[in-house]
């Protein structure tokens, strides 16, 4: 008996010899790849588009499409017109309507302090007799309580327009703002074209106070690109305070005495700095004019002596004596910044004997 594991050689044998045979007869021969030769390319020719006129297939109607109303339709029609101008109609400006003023009368005013909030006023009505206290803001009807002075208070109605209810008929009759008075002259006297001479004595009796100077002037705060500038001069009569001292409506305020008028504190504090002025003192005002950057000066001094209503040929006499020193004054102030031909032609020799060349500009 043979050994088992020759019987294994034995098998494993036989199967690779089978295997051999099988891979010898099943063997595919490959044909020899062939050269292949390189031809040269021909250049493809691009076919011509037909040129198709649109217009001529609808001329010659090749679909049997056209129309008489498509022939119509096809016309350019011819451009309109332009509408003939017709001139606009201005509406009439409606004229102002005034309230008739109310029927109350002003009885009495408690002034206990600067500030006008803190005042109060009595009014009556002349219907009902009756009697009461109001202050700023309070409503009177259809009118607002805006304004309490010492001898009047303002009242807003409720289409804009003021009334003004005064203590006294003599206050009314004496009011430089709502009185047209003719007695300026006795107060400022221009010296020249931006120079005059104030009466602050007699100022000071026709405006009582910063409130009614304002109103007089109508003054508004004046804007620049949103920021405040000064303060802006309203419209102004003939007669009125500010024409005296020679401003003009739409002039604006920008400084006096070198404080600038944009805020509240610094008009405020011009207020105080005039307050402060004594006689022979000077107030200088600077503005803008058309563009115009001008200076004026208001010589603080008494025109008329103590007492004295009218002018009276010794008033004048006191008054062209004021003038003539101011001019004299205003002589010596010129030749002091600007020296004469003669002044000029002696510093030159002097600059010479001791330089021995011309003073250089």
């Amino acid at each position: 008996m043979k050994h088992p594991i020759w019987i294994i050689n034995s098998t494993l044998l036989v199967l690779i010899l089978c295997a051999l045979v099988f891979v010898l007869f099943s063997h595919v021969s490959l044909p020899e790849r062939e050269d292949i030769e390189p031809a040269y390319a021909s250049t493809v020719r691009k076919e011509k588009k037909l040129q198709i006129n649109i217009s001529q297939i609808y001329k010659s109607d090749l679909f049997g499409t056209q129309s008489i109303e498509t022939a119509e339709a096809v016309k350019e029609e011819p451009f309109p017109l332009p509408p003939e101008p017709q001139s606009a109609e201005i509406p009439d400006l409606p004229q102002p309507q005034f309230l008739d003023p109310l029927d109350i009368a002003l009885r009495g005013i408690f002034v206990v302090s600067t500030d006008s909030t803190k005042n109060r006023t009595i009014i009556a009505d002349n219907k009902t007799k009756r009697e009461a206290s109001y202050k700023i803001g309070d409503t009177i009807g259809d009118a607002q309580l805006i304004r309490i002075f010492s001898n009047k208070i303002i009242l807003l109605r409720s289409n804009g327009q003021q009334e003004v209810l005064f203590l006294r008929e003599q206050d009314a009759k004496m009011d430089a703002g709502y009185a047209m008075i003719d007695e300026w002259n006795l107060v400022i006297k221009p010296m020249s074209g931006t120079m005059y001479m104030l009466d602050p004595v007699a100022f000071g009796r026709l405006v009582s106070d910063l409130g009614q100077f304002i109103e007089m002037l109508h003054l508004i705060t004046a804007y620049k690109q949103g920021k405040s500038i000064g303060c802006r001069v309203g419209t102004l009569d003939e007669k009125s305070v500010g024409t005296a001292l020679g401003l003009q409506s739409g002039d604006i305020i920008t400084e006096i005495d070198g404080i600038p008028a944009t805020t509240m504190q610094e008009r405020l504090q011009i207020y105080e700095s005039i307050l402060s002025k004594k006689e022979n003192d000077t107030v200088t005002v600077t503005l803008v004019r058309n563009q115009q950057d001008l200076t004026f000066e208001y010589i603080l001094k008494e025109l008329l002596p103590q007492g004295a209503q009218a002018e009276t040929p010794e008033n004048q006499h006191h008054i062209q004596k004021l003038e003539e020193e101011e001019k004299v004054k205003i002589l010596k102030q010129k030749y002091e910044f600007a020296p004469t031909l003669e002044d000029i032609r002696k510093r030159e020799r002097k600059n010479m004997l001791e330089k021995g060349q011309m003073p250089q500009s």
